[in-house]
């Protein structure tokens, strides 16, 4: 056992993967718009115009990512939400959410495990 104080630990810990933890800025593309957690599992997003869909890139299990969307233009909406490889994202609830219609922003949040996506949102902080 190791003491709960003055304890030393030697060797190697396997089977720790590692995210990017720096912000990466998205850029918006009406017709798609990718967030690859792998490069960075935090990231922003500034929505001005609708967005047919955003695809969130599957990175290893265990980790999670956070999207940090603010949408600064009135009436926009994002169509649909899509791992990279093609199966939807399982929502909480089971619905896509509808995003904060101007000004706030909204945290989502993304769960990786076994090649599925979990997703889940807080909305409207101002």
């Amino acid at each position: 056992y190791l003491p709960l104080a003055g304890g030393t630990m030697t060797g190697e810990i396997s089977g720790l993967v590692f995210l990017n933890q720096s912000v990466q800025a998205i850029t918006p593309v009406g017709g798609g718009t990718t967030f690859n957690a792998s490069s960075g599992s935090f990231a922003s997003l500034d929505v001005s115009a609708s967005i047919t869909s955003v695809t969130v890139t599957i990175v290893p299990n265990g980790t999670t990512a956070k999207l940090f969307l603010t949408n600064t233009g009135a009436g926009t909406s994002i169509g649909s939400w899509a791992d990279s490889g093609g199966a939807a994202i399982e929502w909480v609830g089971g619905t896509p959410p509808t995003i904060t219609t101007s000004g706030g922003v909204d945290v989502l949040t993304f769960d990786f495990l076994n090649g599925t996506v979990y997703g889940s949102i807080v909305q409207n902080y101002s």
